[in-house]
């Protein structure tokens, strides 16, 4: 009964501050059941996260079907006003946090992040973990694939993901299962992009690989009534561990091949690659010699008979 109680309290608590916050700013957009929240200077900003969201929700629904009557989103326009709704997660390169149990997205504007902060991709990671919840049991769904379908739906990260996990894979940093799984927080409450994330998505990936679409998305649905750990076994014969230490062993090919390329300035890269150019097209001019001399041996022996 107390629990109970606890959750109501929890839940007017958080309806208070979002219906504070959003009071607070001055002009809002609402579009097919979501409303973005913005100070006036932020206008186009919102406007491109309610564009954003409906464009990645269309686009999500043969796979993420359900979605919130009502999505709030909140576009900060300072530092100090992202800090109250993600607190110490509030770094420089986190540009949104979500409240999945809110249906709350909260996002910062660009221009306080770093260079090159992809803004529509991190709108379509924070929705993506609403979504997740509205379709998924995400009790049975393990923080480190929540975290890894947000970033392989959203397309973030897939360049630095793959380096990173490569260069951990060279260096012994590889988190153990248990490791990666206590290096996430709740699903939404994002922080600074690392080795956490970087890992998740490859095993996600990997585990994409392994299905295939369609049965990876029948493995997630299936978690409405049984565990991840069952889920898995049942799928590929494996327990987590078992999944994990495979993942593992395929990685030695992409490690190799970062650690090559890696060593190479891109001059050097780029003359590789011409002398192989070179060659390959050497080599097809040899073949076309060739074949012209058959041609022309063959050629002249039907004109001997003749």
């Amino acid at each position: 009964m107390r629990a109970g109680l606890n959750a109501v309290r929890r839940v007017v608590f958080g309806a208070c501050v979002l219906f504070t916050a959003i009071a607070c700013h001055a002009e809002t957009i609402e579009r097919d059941g979501i409303r973005v929240a913005f100070p006036p200077e932020a206008r186009q900003l919102a406007e491109e996260s309610i564009s954003t969201i409906e464009t990645a929700r269309d686009a999500y629904k043969h796979r993420l079907p359900k979605s919130p009557e009502q999505l709030n989103v909140i576009v900060c326009s300072s530092n100090d006003e992202f800090r109250k709704y993600a607190g110490q997660l509030a770094t420089r390169s986190v540009l949104g946090i979500a409240k999945p149990d809110r249906d709350l997205i909260v996002l910062k504007a660009p221009l306080l992040a770093p260079p090159g902060t992809d803004f529509r991709g991190t709108v379509r990671h924070e929705l993506i973990h609403i979504l997740l919840r509205h379709n998924v049991n995400t009790d049975n769904l393990p923080r480190w694939l929540n975290e890894g379908i947000s970033m392989v739906l959203s397309g973030e990260n897939r360049w630095e993901s793959r380096a990173a996990v490569a260069s951990m894979y060279l260096n012994g940093r590889i988190l153990t299962y248990r490791e990666l799984e206590a290096s996430f927080l709740d699903p939404g409450s994002e922080f600074e992009f690392g080795d956490a994330y970087a890992q998740a998505y490859s095993m996600t990936q990997y585990l994409v690989g392994k299905l295939g679409e369609d049965r990876f998305w029948e493995l997630i649905r299936s978690l409405d009534s049984r565990t991840f750990g069952s889920a898995i076994e049942s799928e590929l014969g494996q327990i987590p561990y078992d999944f994990w230490a495979a993942w593992k062993g395929s990685l030695g090919w992409t490690a190799l091949v970062f650690s090559l390329v890696s060593g190479f300035s891109l001059f050097q890269i780029m003359a590789l690659l011409t002398v192989a150019a070179y060659w390959r097209k050497r080599r097809r001019g040899l073949q076309t010699i060739r074949q012209w001399e058959e041609e022309d041996a063959q050629f002249q022996e039907d004109s001997a008979v003749t």
